[in-house]
């Protein structure tokens, strides 16, 4: 029922021409190369990577033996109306790049991504 509720107001902040730039992950264009520079291992790609609302490309990895999400957006108009929709279902805490986001539960593991590509963590 939430999800149905939340659908209209996805698809007003998808037509949103708001926009933000966080930070310096300079020439990473896909979720893998994402991953690959975090030190992802077994990687995988999400099997609705690209269908799933503003997300233009996403996989699951894992980072020291911690299951992190990276996803990567089209532009940060997408990314950010991407977390104001995920934030309502409490998905842990995002680093924030641009035009990209990486999710994970850990608190450390956030410090960590952040250390290597950059961002701003939310939560």
């Amino acid at each position: 029922m939430r999800a149905i509720l939340l659908a209209p107001l996805l698809l007003a902040a998808a037509c949103s021409s708001g926009t933000s730039s966080s930070s310096s992950d300079q020439g990473i264009v896909s979720a893998s190369a994402t991953a690959a520079k975090i030190g992802c291992v077994s990687y995988a790609p999400d099997a609705a990577s690209g269908r799933e609302l503003f997300v233009a490309d996403s996989g699951t990895c894992t980072v020291n033996g911690t299951s992190v999400t990276v996803y990567r957006f089209s532009n940060n108009a997408s990314r950010d109306n991407w977390i104001k929709a995920a934030s309502s279902f409490g998905a842990g805490r995002y680093v924030v790049i641009d035009r990209g986001v990486v999710t994970s539960d850990d608190q450390a593991l956030a410090d960590m991504v952040k250390a290597k590509i950059g961002g701003e963590i939310r939560s």
